[in-house]
């Protein structure tokens, strides 16, 4: 309650519309649950698990840093919370669904196989284009999600057809 009364007008004085300020500080209100000091969802499954508190803070933090980052997107893509026409929002959907896939390569260094430093900043601007709602932008992430993705299928082919000459 004290965040959809504090957070969310302050956004609305920044001109976020109504609906996609509430959503941001309703989500990040509900992520507290994994970030300390008050972390009770971490606080329980330490308790279940009789590990220890912190370790299950970063580990939950690491599991869930995609969690962190969505809400930024609703300030960015309103259309994400049905803002807009049904081109609009097929369209944020799609390069969420691109920065994801992009963000996630760069946070765990793997897609199919290990990357390549190549891969890896190509996952980030892609990422980083993605978010940006500009078309351009987008089509320039859109490029790099490919890339990265036909990247990946020749390595893993290159690679598999060379363990099977090797056995």
């Amino acid at each position: 309650i004290l965040a959809a009364l504090l957070g969310a007008p302050a956004l609305v004085s920044f001109g976020v519309p109504l609906v996609v300020a509430h959503f941001f500080v309703f989500y990040f209100a509900e992520m507290s649950a994994l970030t300390p000091p008050v972390a009770i969802g971490c606080l329980v499954a330490s308790g279940l698990a009789n590990a220890k508190f912190l370790k299950t803070c970063v580990i939950a933090l690491r599991l869930a840093i995609m969690g962190f980052v969505l809400p930024f997107l609703f300030l960015y893509r309103p259309a994400l919370l049905l803002q807009g026409t049904a081109f609009e929002w097929f369209w944020a959907v799609l390069m969420v669904v691109c920065f994801l896939f992009c963000f996630i390569i760069v946070c765990e260094n793997y897609f199919r196989i290990q990357t390549t430093l190549a891969e890896r900043i190509a996952a980030g601007v892609g990422a980083l284009c993605c978010i940006i709602p500009v078309y351009v932008m987008d089509f320039i992430g859109l490029a790099l999600f490919l890339f990265l993705i036909v990247s990946q299928q020749r390595r893993v082919k290159r690679e598999g057809l060379a363990s099977r000459s090797q056995a």
